[in-house]
């Protein structure tokens, strides 16, 4: 059941490139919502979608001619641009970074004599380009898997660059700036981070830039989420190690003006719209909120800020509050509710969810606990000779668990150190007895 189930999760979730690659193909052009659909004529639609389908395939020339009155003059170069917005993963599979419109000396739809022609300079072969192209579509597939149906756009944002962010390495790579290495080899650096993180956004219908300051040698995202943009930096999401082996901070993430310069030292307000974006938007003319997404009097927020292992169900974010319960929330802190307060000087350390279970260390042990039943059942105690490794103890002489993950087939694996360089144990979810260490 649990099998079939998951099987129900992967396609439902899958669906977002399936419908964006059907749509593509079928003639009708994916539009996120920063796209004014209804400021283009039939026409100049149909002239997109054309332009998309060249641009998936990897189209080197194409005659044009039928679209002559349309490709031509700034209402052409927004045609081109749009299509260009929409097909971020066959620009990526080109090696063709998207910073600042630069696709744009890639493509083209020119006049050669009488004729109208679509032309594209292509850096690598055609062979080569439709395997990078595939690789790509799976990685995102493998991205969007973080993402739930019943979902918010903001819980989608919010899914996603805790998926980039858990799975990243921050790391210079041949095809580490495109987002290429990013999405396949789960490498990247700030401008390829944010890449990924823009092809997925709009894959899902979410607007989305990239942003480059170049006087900061960095690049983030913006995003538009209910008529207001807010920015993410993936880049500060990445390898943070804040608390108990953690590796993701929210610091950056849909935050305002004033939280962007709190979370980025020696920055200025003029820092703020850099020196131009992948998507030619007026940065200084869009609305972009002054204030975070998540407010600062948010329990949710100071709860994230000190622990940083979060799961999304049904509509609530769960996380572990400053006074030590397993609570819920919405992504901006409404409806909060305790699901679990220990007693006795018990201490939740962590989260993971699988399946039907909260899965959560607790001082020395690793416990199950459904959602409706919430009785702890433990699953792994700390033995003998897992005390003797070398744990560092913030609450006095208390052995406790830090930093775990579940894997497939409900295997955990577990340290009882901060360092992630000491040895780390694993367990199995179903059984407390099939247990052994891995170094």
């Amino acid at each position: 059941m649990d099998e079939q189930r998951g099987l129900s999760k992967r396609l439902q979730r899958a669906g977002h490139i399936l419908i964006l690659l059907c749509v593509i193909l079928a003639g009708s052009v994916f539009f996120t919502k920063d796209v004014n659909a209804a400021s283009f004529s039939n026409t100049q639609r149909e002239y997109i979608n054309v332009l998309s389908k060249l641009m998936m395939e990897g189209t080197v020339t194409q005659n044009m001619d039928v679209y002559g009155s349309v490709s031509q003059g700034s209402s052409g170069r927004a045609c081109l641009r749009v299509a260009a917005i929409n097909n971020r993963a066959a620009i990526m599979a080109e090696r063709i970074d998207f910073l600042d419109s630069n696709w744009s000396q890639y493509y083209a739809v020119e006049k050669e004599g009488n004729a109208t022609v679509f032309n594209s300079t292509k850096l690598i072969s055609r062979t080569k380009f439709q395997r990078r192209y595939k690789k790509i579509i799976k990685g995102l597939d493998e991205v969007l898997e973080s993402v739930e149906s019943s979902m918010t756009q903001a819980d989608k944002a919010m899914a996603v660059y805790t998926y980039f962010a858990k799975n990243t390495i921050y790391r210079e790579s041949a095809d580490a700036h495109t987002g290429y290495d990013v999405l396949v080899k789960h490498i990247g650096v700030c401008d390829g981070l944010a890449n990924a993180y823009a092809l997925a956004m709009n894959t899902l219908g979410i607007p989305c830039a990239v942003v480059s300051n170049y006087s900061k040698n960095h690049s983030w995202n913006v995003i538009k989420l209910n008529g207001k943009w807010y920015y993410v930096d993936l880049t500060n999401g990445v390898g943070t190690g804040k608390h108990e082996g953690a590796v993701v901070s929210y610091e950056s993430f849909l935050v305002g003006k004033k939280g962007f310069l709190k979370t980025h030292p020696g920055y200025k307000a003029k820092d703020l719209y850099g020196q131009g974006n992948s998507n030619d938007l007026n940065m200084r003319g869009i609305p972009i909120s002054n204030s975070d997404y998540i407010k600062d009097n948010k329990e949710i927020k100071n709860a994230l800020k000190a622990r940083t292992c979060t799961f999304y169900r049904k509509g609530f974010w769960y996380w572990i509050s400053q006074d030590n319960s397993l609570k819920c929330s919405t992504l901006q802190g409404k409806k909060t509710k305790t699901v679990y307060s220990p007693s006795g000087g018990r201490y939740i350390g962590w989260i993971e969810p699988y399946n039907h279970y909260i899965i959560f260390s607790m001082n020395s042990g690793i416990y199950k606990m459904g959602f409706v039943k919430r009785n702890p059942v433990l699953l792994r105690k700390v033995d003998e000779r897992e005390e003797s490794s070398e744990v560092s103890d913030p609450l006095g002489k208390l052995i406790y668990i830090g930093l775990f993950t579940v894997k497939k087939g409900g295997f955990f694996f577990y340290y009882i150190s901060d360092r992630k360089e000491a040895p780390f144990y694993a367990g199995w979810t179903g059984e407390t007895d099939d247990t052994k260490p891995y170094a």
